[in-house]
């Protein structure tokens, strides 16, 4: 009679109310945590699955928005401009852009802007002699953080 009431502690801990009531066991909660990890895992292939697909329609309609289909080519070539058809005029209005020359005004040195012209917020005045001392200190060959670096090298 002995045998049939043999039990392991396993079995007698899963099936009493106490560890029903309060909670998995250990072991049970190393089942969990190894059930997570696995659908963990699953999520982020079907994310990076997710990705590609997603990737390739972009890519699809990006090739599509930007060429077009020669089917005697069997490929797509983009679509530029310079490939569109033309008749007569519109080829002598694009050359007439083309050579046409643009006039553009010179620039001011830093020499010469006011302090009235800056659209810096500080409203400061600098002496000739000032502006042409930054400009040699920022247009030296040998700067001060050049000769910390030689001497760290």
């Amino acid at each position: 009679m002995a045998h049939r009431f043999r039990s392991t502690y396993g079995s007698i801990s899963l099936k009493d109310l106490k560890n029903i009531y309060s909670g998995p066991e250990r072991v049970n909660r190393i089942e969990l945590a190894c059930q997570e990890s696995k659908l963990n895992r699953k999520l982020e292939k079907r994310e990076k699955m997710i990705e590609e697909v997603n990737k390739m329609t972009f890519e699809k309609r990006y090739r599509k928005r930007l060429n077009d289909y020669v089917p005697e080519f069997k490929t797509y070539l983009p679509k530029a401009p310079a490939f569109r058809e033309a008749d007569n005029t519109q080829v002598d209005e694009i050359v007439g852009r083309l050579y046409k020359t643009q006039e553009r005004r010179p620039r001011k040195s830093a020499k010469s802007c006011d302090s009235k012209q800056s659209r810096s917020s500080n409203k400061l005045t600098y002496s000739e002699s000032e502006l042409n001392m930054v400009y040699e200190r920022l247009h030296q060959a040998e700067t001060q953080t050049f000769r910390n670096r030689q001497v760290f090298r």
